[in-house]
């Protein structure tokens, strides 16, 4: 398989998978988006993406969540993220942002903030 491909193990799929990060993880807010980031216990990084009703319709919810998927797909080996899960959970508004956006933003989320 190549180098950027998304495959299905890197996917958060079941509820309690969700729960689990929500519960263990921590939480970044960005503009248009909720990040809950929690170690996981596989080498590879899994995404979960959640995107409700509030957002838009069923056009729009599905474009922000290939958007979010792309994202991860080409950018998980700069976030550091090794092993752990990522849920992201699309905030009103969220409809209204671009691929260089939504990599931008979780992009400032997921990497680490230096000291003061």
């Amino acid at each position: 398989m190549g180098g950027f491909a998304f495959p299905p193990e890197q996917r958060l799929k079941r509820p309690s998978d969700f729960r689990a990060v929500f519960d263990r993880g921590t939480k970044r807010h960005t503009r248009s988006f909720i990040l809950f980031r929690a170690g996981g216990g596989s080498d590879l990084p899994r995404l979960g993406v959640s995107v409700g009703r509030k957002v838009g319709g069923a056009v729009a919810r599905n474009r922000i969540k290939r958007l979010l998927r792309e994202s991860f797909r080409l950018h998980w080996r700069e976030w550091e993220l090794s092993g752990a899960d990522l849920v992201v959970i699309a905030k009103r508004g969220a409809d209204a942002v671009g691929l260089h956006e939504v990599s931008r933003e979780i992009t400032a989320a997921v990497t680490p903030r230096p000291r003061r």
